[in-house]
């Protein structure tokens, strides 16, 4: 070896080392030091992209020079890491066409990578393919068996698939709830009693974080009776900032995602919980095995999930007596606890935003729309859809956070028939962060249309509260119900239909009698909020009544 390149594998080692410890300024300061010879070697071009990736103060700019960097360096040399790099920072940025190709070329010619197998699932998923993306992690399963992570989003992915069945959803929960580890006694902290009056509750979850399900956890928290209840709020997202909000309405606060699985058993066990109310399920960031263990005396699912976990050591599931049916409890590891009304209700929204005309009297057509994750948007949802645009003078409006990703989009678009395209009966929205913004959006959709058999219910409560009703067809699990409870709790039992031929039928009848919806539009925010939907302090008295009688106190 010469002396060149004895200098060469120092400098680096080094950056290397460096980039392991995070330096990500000293990397990039570093290398932009070298000449255009050493600078443009592929490997310090390798290592100065991943730092850029990496470097929680890159620009969109830079990040997206990173991506392209990659993509060029792999199809060079075929160096897997650089795909791999390319394929978790195209999830970042939603730009999927160039690094999905290659990654399926790849994915045929090699035996198994972990983190590619990883990345195109997120990316099917991410564009609305959860058919490909489910594919995908089944085979990461058989891969990696004890990946309880690709678990949990394998089981989570098949909710939204258009043969989803309740009996074989339940199968992949047992033989998840196999992989879980049980940690021995002597290392857990004992499990004692409350020995106060009050009833100590603790809520699990990653999606403190201004997210969907916070108007309907504050409809409890802001409402609880704090003279029999105390509250405890278990945020496991990365970062606490996002969940400032949430903070003063709990009697206790406790951040713990830097937590393993056997130091956070220990630190909700001291808390001597009576009971702990899991939010997130098989969703992304769930601590499933940390239940496991039991870290109260009794545990529930609740709000962040609709279907069960497969957990015996979760003791409840909260339902209501639309979405469970007396002779399916069996196809539940969890017992079900039905609610009076409604399973869940939202404290509300900004009662003094605008609510406008039909748009179909000012665009001389008519407009249906959804606002949901387009992962919800199956391909039973899209023929259901497509028949309704075929025998309408209608237009379908999308809206989703992923939407203002073209080439999400594209994706989208191409499921449809491509006669939509030169009709422009297809109409994309890209999402809006400030939420009064997102809702004034509404004002463009006539009737919204709910997606099966996964169902939307924060865009359904959006909607409703907006004065568009939306329409919904009867499912055969919990998931696939959500829409059914909405509208029955509401009182317009001719927004339900009891199959896809029914609902197409519906929302064309609805779209030639406009006038009927430009009444109940005016009329139905005030209409909600004097049912459960929006009755939170209502609800939540019905709620602390489920608590009172899960507790040991009550038994």
């Amino acid at each position: 070896m010469s002396l060149e390149d004895i200098n060469f594998k120092k400098k680096l080692n080094n950056l290397k080392d460096l980039l392991n410890l995070k330096k990500f300024s000293q990397v990039e300061k570093i290398i932009e030091s070298f000449d255009k010879k050493l600078s443009g070697d592929p490997k310090i071009q390798f290592l100065y992209a991943t730092s850029k990736a990496q470097n929680p103060n890159s620009s969109y700019e830079d990040k997206f020079n990173s991506l392209d960097i990659f993509i060029n360096l792999f199809e060079k040399s075929s160096y897997l890491p650089a795909l791999q790099n390319a394929s978790i920072l195209s999830l970042e940025l939603n730009r999927f066409s160039q690094v999905l190709n290659l990654l399926e070329n790849t994915i045929n010619k090699i035996k198994y990578d972990p983190i590619l197998f990883d990345c195109i699932s997120k990316i099917y998923s991410q564009l609305g393919d959860i058919e490909k993306s489910f594919n995908y992690l089944k085979i990461k399963i058989k891969n990696e068996p004890y990946d309880l992570k690709a678990w949990s989003a394998f089981i989570f992915s098949y909710n939204y698939l258009s043969n989803f069945n309740q009996k074989k959803y339940l199968y992949y929960t047992k033989q998840f709830y196999k992989k879980l580890k049980k940690f021995n006694s002597n290392e857990l902290v004992p499990l004692k009693s409350n020995l106060t009056k009050k009833i100590k509750i603790g809520f699990l979850t990653p999606h403190f974080t201004g997210n969907s399900i916070d108007p309907f956890l504050l409809s409890v928290v802001k409402n609880i009776d704090r003279e029999n209840f105390q509250t405890f709020g278990f945020n496991l997202n990365i970062s606490n900032n996002q969940s400032e909000h949430l903070k003063p309405f709990f009697d206790e606060w406790h951040h713990v995602n830097k937590y393993k699985d056997l130091e956070l058993t220990n630190y909700i066990r001291e808390k001597s919980l009576d009971i702990l109310i899991d939010l997130v399920g098989h969703g992304p960031g769930n601590r499933l095995n940390v239940l496991k263990q039991r870290v109260a005396k009794k545990q529930v699912s609740w709000l962040g999930y609709c279907n069960s976990t497969g957990l015996s050591e979760i003791d409840y599931i909260i339902s209501d007596k639309y979405l469970i049916h007396e002779n399916e409890e069996n196809q539940y590891s969890e017992k079900i606890f039905k609610i009076k009304s409604i399973w869940n209700s939202h404290i509300g929204h900004n009662t003094s935003l605008p609510i406008n005309d039909l748009p179909y009297f000012k665009n001389n057509y008519f407009t249906f729309g959804s606002f949901n994750n387009f992962k919800k948007i199956s391909e039973k949802t899209i023929n259901t859809w497509s028949k309704i645009l075929d025998n309408s003078n209608a237009k379908l409006l999308l809206k989703s956070s992923i939407g203002n990703s073209s080439e999400a989009r594209e994706f989208i678009l191409k499921k449809f028939p491509k006669k939509f395209y030169s009709e422009n009966k297809i109409i994309f929205m890209e999402g809006q962060k400030d939420k009064n913004e997102h809702l004034k959006k509404y004002n463009l959709v006539d009737l919204s249309l709910d997606t099966f058999p996964y169902n939307g219910v924060t865009t359904s409560f959006e909607s409703i509260w907006m004065g568009v009703p939306i329409l919904t067809i009867i499912g055969n699990n919990f998931i696939s119900r959500c829409g059914e409870s909405i509208i029955n709790n509401l009182g317009l039992n001719e927004f339900i239909s009891k199959n896809e031929e029914e609902y197409i039928l519906k929302a064309i009848d609805f779209s030639n009698n406009p006038d009927k919806l430009n009444i109940l539009r005016k009329n139905l925010r005030s209409l909600a909020i004097k049912t459960p939907l929006f009755q939170s302090k209502e609800y939540c008295k019905d709620f602390e009544k489920v608590i009172y009688n899960i507790s040991e106190k009550n038994v």
